[in-house]
């Protein structure tokens, strides 16, 4: 176990680490639920990583991100082998989707 002093002396470079690291389970989760193996929305083909999300298919993702953090929630997804029901989404893309199904559903 590091001791107190070993952690304050490294903490940024634990800090780039944890990034790094972060970022290569997002490329890692977005290129799987991708159409071609690379990070891109499977609607309009944008690449750029900042914009890129996962999107529950069939709706549920606010219930799921309440229980893990972004990073807790894809290192379970590739523990469970990529299970179905997601996609990647730009934002753009994922915030039409939900204002069109927000149109189907009945008033209140």
């Amino acid at each position: 176990m590091p001791t107190k002093k070993w952690l304050e002396e490294h903490k940024e470079d634990r800090r780039k680490y944890g990034r790094t690291w972060r970022m290569k389970m997002k490329i890692t989760v977005l290129s799987h639920y991708s159409l071609h193996g690379f990070p891109e929305c499977v609607r309009c083909g944008e690449k750029d990583l900042i914009v890129l999300c996962l999107d529950h298919i069939d709706g549920g993702g606010k219930k799921e991100l309440r229980k893990y953090p972004s990073h807790a929630w894809y290192s379970k997804l590739i523990k469970e082998s990529f299970p179905e029901g997601y996609q990647t989404l730009c934002f753009n893309c994922n915030a039409r989707k939900e204002f069109n199904e927000d149109l189907k559903r009945e008033p209140k």
